[in-house]
């Protein structure tokens, strides 16, 4: 009795071959025993992968690169071409070009680092992390226009504190710009005021035991700079021993421009003044002003008015460079001393008032003298610094290698010296990585990962909550309070699973994120378990691990209109895993490239994404070798064959396509030259041609509006064996016979089906109709005899070797078995 099996799924994609028995589950009945050049729908069906098409060659075909995306918008997506020491620019299908050269930028990335660059967008900046290399801040301006800069952080971050008997710091200058006066002139400048008991110099003497009085609640007291004039950016008032009630409450800060007072800040009812206490108050300015003054308008409650001291900050951008002297090297850089890499470098430095301000280094002299400029409140005395803090990211320490945005704030992570660090800007401050004393809620944080062992962070990706891969776990930061904002002030981690992580950075689907195994051989599914209250990770790829098992390498998610990852494995092969969540369709399968070596296989060594104008583009870059020469091409996969006029299908490799008035030539093929390629030609499949001189001649005489030009490929699956079983048991093993099978196809012309090696073709011409003439894709189900034989599999091959379109819907086996 003949038995009609069907399969009307293919969701499952290619199986493992320790699953090719597993005739008991639900995977088996939707997988595969091959799918090369096809993949999975989100329906189950199985589509013939397009062609891709050549945009350009590498600037250097000897060297690797990387394509990363940079997308804007869906009007504005482009793709860089990361290679040694620079990065090109694509958009639109074309390379971008400005005075008929690539628009090219220099970077400082070697052709060995571009595998560990991580990367964060905002809008028109690209954040870039590299462990040996300070972060760095890609921005366009236009198309044409593209800039990398390093970032300059402000205010850290910073290692922890120094030790004990490691070496001192002390700065020549406080950072103030009034001087101890010791008259209304001396020793410059000139101190005045509206009117006094005493003196105005004494607001200005650096002595805490003295101050100035007024008899009124209102008034003014100045110091009039000597040129050049100072830009000052902040304040200190000290209040005086006693008295405090006639502590100056309600002010304007002033500078005087020559003509007018310009108000520069005010407070209003600063109240509550202690004995010796010193406020700062910082404001933004970037104008030198002839004279500054106090004007106040009322006290802390008293009849008169009291000022103990007074000191202007000036502005860091502007002040001279202050020197900064350690008493020796122990300490700094591991001993070291200064290096001339920590230029730039911030240290933070803790005054004899026990507060914290910063310091930059713009210059270095020796390993122990270093020149740079103050920031935050001046120093209230030139004593040795004994308590501070260098910056924590520096060429001896590391960059950190992970980047990503997370809450408002830019998050960095892991360097050589703190591999489990992950440190957070302020709140839309993404360059301030500066705290408060107390910390208030829009401060930075810097937190390590506490674990029993080493977790190396490897990535870093915003979710819910920070995600946080690392060598042994995946972990999370996130808000200790739920009901309120994340921030400085409201900070939990927890570690979710025990399944470490490659250092490639994950995909982000929805609300889940696949990410490549420590071993970088699989992919885990990685969301949040409302179950059990913590994010899971089951392995996604386990049904399919082999077709990554030399290990995954780059991966770029094409939302639309397939939902595929897209996945580059160090084997050279490319790797699809049609992934819909809501359906249970996980579906992979495996893409060779043509036009390599020896008629193998091309390479695909990076792969990325960008939206479109109507689907997601996939770029990748593929290494050839073409007519005996090792080339890398940058390329675009094709649009799938979706209700299209068959002159426009493009299922050909590093393809090239003319498309205007009837020409019986194509040229501009140079990157083919010597090539056997397949020709398209206004929907007719032409004989294969040789390209030379960069050109190809249609056969015969032909002309062509559209013509399509490329390097052939196969694209194959085969079915699994039948999961049947009988009244007798499982059919499985025994010999079988498939006479006929049933073809169910959507858009389809030039497929050929049968036993694997002795496909038919499926005839898609009426009787009589010219073979110069198109032929509408078929669609529908197909029946096709075979030579009868019994074999133990009855397998079946679906093959497409011709440029043409393809979609399998389901597959229908009449099998006769063997009692």
């Amino acid at each position: 009795m003949r038995i009609y099996d069907i399969q009307a799924a293919f969701a499952r994609g290619e199986l493992s071959p320790r699953l090719h028995a597993r005739t008991d589950i639900d995977h088996y009945r939707m997988g595969l025993l091959e799918c090369t050049n096809w993949y999975v729908l989100r329906q189950g069906a199985l589509r013939k992968r397009p062609g891709t098409q050549f945009i350009a060659e590498v600037k250097t075909s000897a060297k690797k690169t990387r394509l990363v995306p940079f997308t804007f918008s869906t009007e504005q997506a482009y793709v860089l071409e990361f290679g040694d020491r620079y990065f090109r620019v694509y958009a639109n299908g074309g390379r971008i070009e400005n005075g008929g050269s690539p628009v090219e930028v220099s970077t400082p990335y070697l052709e060995a680092q571009l595998s560990d660059l991580k990367f964060a967008q905002s809008a028109d900046t690209l954040y870039v992390a590299h462990p040996r290399h300070g972060p760095m801040k890609i921005t366009r301006s236009s198309d044409v226009v593209w800039d990398i800069n390093s970032i300059e952080f402000l205010d850290g971050p910073y290692l922890a504190e120094a030790e004990e008997n490691t070496a001192t710091l002390t700065l020549n200058a406080t950072g103030g710009v009034i001087p101890a006066m010791t008259s209304n002139t001396t020793p410059s400048g000139t101190a005045s005021a509206s009117s006094a008991s005493n003196a105005p110099w004494l607001a200005f003497d650096q002595n805490d035991s003295t101050g100035w009085s007024a008899n009124t609640t209102i008034g003014w007291v100045e110091y009039n700079p000597p040129a050049p004039d100072a830009v000052v950016v902040g304040y200190l008032l000290q209040a005086g021993i006693a008295g405090l009630e006639n502590m100056l409450s309600t002010w304007a800060f002033q500078g005087y421009d020559g003509t007018n007072w310009v108000t520069l800040h005010t407070r209003n009812k600063e109240t509550g003044w202690q004995a010796r206490e010193w406020r700062y108050f910082e404001f933004r300015n970037t104008v030198a002003y002839q004279s500054y003054r106090i004007s106040f308008k009322a006290t802390d409650g008293g009849g008169v008015s009291h000022l103990g001291q007074m000191q202007y900050k000036e502005s860091p951008d502007t002040m001279a460079d202050v020197t900064l002297t350690a008493s020796g090297t122990t300490g700094v850089n591991k001993g070291q001393g200064f290096l001339a890499s920590d230029v730039g470098r911030p240290i933070r430095l803790q005054g004899s008032d026990a507060v914290w301000r910063w310091f930059r280094i713009t210059g270095r002299t020796s390993s122990t003298v270093v020149t740079g400029k103050l920031y935050g409140r001046p120093l209230l005395d030139l004593d040795p610094i004994r308590i501070y803090r260098l910056g924590a990211w520096s060429t001896e320490t590391g960059y950190p290698g992970s980047v990503s945005f997370f809450e408002e704030r830019l998050v960095w992570a892991r360097t050589d010296t703190e591999p489990q660090k992950v440190w957070g800007s302020k709140t839309f401050g993404f360059d301030d990585h500066g705290v408060s004393s107390p910390l208030v809620d829009d401060d930075a944080f810097s937190i390590e990962i506490a674990s029993d062992q080493v977790n190396e962070v490897k990535w870093i990706s915003e979710a819910s909550d920070l995600l946080i891969g690392t060598s042994n776990a995946i972990r999370t930061l996130g808000a200790s309070d739920t009901s309120k904002a994340f921030s400085a002030n409201n900070v939990r981690q927890r570690r979710h699973t025990t399944v470490g992580s490659a250092a490639l950075q994950p995909a982000r689907i929805g609300s889940v994120s696949l990410y490549a195994d420590q071993f970088s051989k699989g992919l885990r599914e990685l969301f949040f378990s409302f179950e059990n209250n913590a994010f899971t990770a089951p392995e996604l790829t386990i049904l399919s691990d082999h077709l990554l098992a030399s290990g995954i390498i780059d991966l770029a998610y094409a939302e639309a209109p397939d939902s595929i990852l897209w996945i580059a494995v160090a084997s050279g092969d490319l790797v699809s895993l049609t992934f819909e969540r809501d359906q249970r369709i996980v579906g992979m399968a495996r893409h060779p490239l043509a036009g390599g070596a020896g008629g193998g296989q091309a390479i695909v060594e990076t792969v990325a994404s960008i939206p479109g104008a109507q689907m997601s583009e996939v770029w990748m870059v593929v290494r050839r070798t073409i007519n005996g020469a090792v080339k890398r091409h940058v390329e675009r996969l094709s649009a799938p064959f979706e209700a299209t006029a068959i002159d426009d299908a493009s299922f050909l490799d590093s393809f090239l396509k003319y498309d205007g008035a009837p020409t019986g030539s194509v040229t501009g093929l140079e990157h083919l030259d010597g090539e056997t390629v397949g020709v398209l030609a206004d929907g007719i499949v032409e004989e294969d041609q040789t390209v030379s001189g960069g050109g190809i001649t249609l056969a015969g005489g032909r002309t062509a509006s559209k013509i399509l030009v490329g390097l052939r490929y196969e694209s194959k699956f085969r079915l699994l064996r039948p999961a049947l079983t009988g009244q007798d048991g499982s059919h499985l093993g025994r010999l079988k016979s498939v006479p006929e099978a049933f073809i169910d196809l959507y858009e389809t012309l030039g497929l050929r089906a049968g036993p694997d090696g002795a496909e038919t073709a499926i005839d898609d011409r009426s009787a009589g109709q010219p073979m110069d003439q198109q032929v509408p894709p078929l669609t529908g189900s197909f029946k096709l005899h075979f030579p009868a034989g019994w074999r133990s599999g009855a397998e079946l091959s679906i093959v497409s070797d011709q440029p043409l379109p393809a979609t399998v819907r389901a597959v229908t086996r009449g099998l006769e078995v063997e009692p």
